[in-house]
């Protein structure tokens, strides 16, 4: 799935308007690859939540220090297949 997102990723910011939205959560986010060319490519009101796995999102919060973009994206560790409480 990384693969996959690292092709795709610079199609899907360069014709889609994300800064339509306030929040954009990525369930199954991996490393935050997607997250982060979606947020650098959009005004800084947009903010972001990556959601996978608990050990997955540890290098999540890492690649998107890495990118600076800390104050602006968080993530999330869980199983989407389970029922999650919305806070």
């Amino acid at each position: 799935m990384k693969e996959y997102t690292r092709i795709f990723r610079g199609n899907v910011t360069s014709k889609y308007d994300f800064s339509q939205f306030k929040h954009i959560v990525d369930v199954g986010g991996n490393i935050g690859a997607l997250l982060i060319e979606i947020l650098q490519n959009t005004p800084n009101h947009v903010h972001g939540t990556v959601f996978d796995q608990q050990e997955v999102v540890l290098k999540a919060a890492e690649n998107i220090a890495k990118h600076n973009l800390s104050d602006r994206c968080k993530t999330v560790g869980g199983n989407f297949l389970e029922s999650l409480s919305v806070q």
